[in-house]
């Protein structure tokens, strides 16, 4: 009987080791304070009128960044390439947190870049249907 005490006991510990770490990744970026918005910057040459009016168009509140970070998710590289559209129109600036001051990039295709003042960078994916509203395209199967 002991036996299994304590390997419930080890198991709980496990689980509520886990549950914060859950936690604490889903409000990591609730502390965010963004500074500064760029308008928004066509990064290529665009053929599609179209797209071209949709980027033209697309702009972002320092609401929406902060609420797009808080809804994405670190991704590699390769996810980003892969798994994500890239729109030729970002919106750059500068944010806060956790008292580093870091830039952004943010792509109309549902991504984001954090880059740190040590030129560390970080990419995030917006995929939650709730993103949908920010960007011009979400990722396939992203979409409700």
């Amino acid at each position: 009987m002991t036996k299994k005490i304590k390997q419930a006991t080890y198991l709980i510990f496990i689980l509520v080791t886990l549950a914060l770490l859950c936690s604490c990744t889903t409000t990591a970026n609730n502390n965010i304070t963004v500074i500064t918005i760029q308008d928004t910057q066509i990064t290529d040459d665009i053929d599609d009128p179209a797209l071209l009016e949709a980027c033209t168009n697309w702009s972002l509140l320092k609401s929406d960044i902060k609420a797009i970070l808080n809804m994405s998710e670190p991704i590699s590289s390769v996810e980003k390439n892969a798994s994500y559209y890239y729109i030729p129109c970002d919106i750059e600036g500068t944010a806060e947190k956790n008292s580093s001051t870091f830039t952004y990039v943010i792509n109309a295709g549902a991504t984001a870049t954090l880059t740190s003042q040590d030129n560390t960078s970080t990419y995030y994916g917006c995929s939650d249907p709730s993103c949908e509203q920010y960007f011009l395209i979400m990722p396939d199967g992203a979409n409700p």
